[in-house]
């Protein structure tokens, strides 16, 4: 693994959500996803980080921007050249739920698959793939060499 490879990638959907608190403001049009949150733990810990996703066009740049600034590597992320899956996050007093919005494209249609990891990052030490339909988490395991770790996204 060359000096400038990253040590960890992370794979995963890169969402844009709309938030509704429990007292009733709203944040519209918030950067999400789980790639990009593990992401930014990673690199706060000095960690040389890859991103693996699909970017929809309605994506925050600054949202991508500011992490390359810090030296996340965004060379796995790849245009999608349409909209990104948008979700409801309403918080209530006990839980929280996921609403994806009508008019999105499918959760499956903006899940990167195994082959828009870069092909040297498939030495890194850890490769975590992030909660997406389990299909797709499958297709990153016969790639992965070592340090696969997979965040499944349907109840087992």
């Amino acid at each position: 693994m060359s000096a400038g490879a990253p040590e960890i990638v992370i794979a995963g959907n890169l969402l844009v959500d709309d938030i509704v608190l429990r007292d009733g403001r709203t944040l519209m049009g918030e950067p999400g996803g789980a790639v990009l949150h593990g992401a930014l733990a990673a690199a706060l810990w000095g960690a040389r980080v890859g991103v693996v996703g699909v970017l929809g066009t309605d994506y925050p740049p600054a949202a991508i921007e500011a992490p390359a600034a810090h030296g996340i590597d965004t060379a796995g992320l790849r245009p999608s050249g349409a909209t990104s899956l948008r979700t409801w996050l309403l918080y209530e007093h006990e839980a929280r739920r996921v609403v994806h919005q009508l008019g999105s494209p499918s959760h499956e249609a903006v899940s990167p698959s195994a082959g828009d990891v870069p092909a040297a990052w498939w030495e890194a030490a850890i490769v975590h793939v992030a909660p997406m339909p389990r299909t797709i988490q499958l297709g990153f395991s016969a790639h992965a060499q070592r340090g696969r770790t997979v965040d499944p996204h349907e109840a087992l």
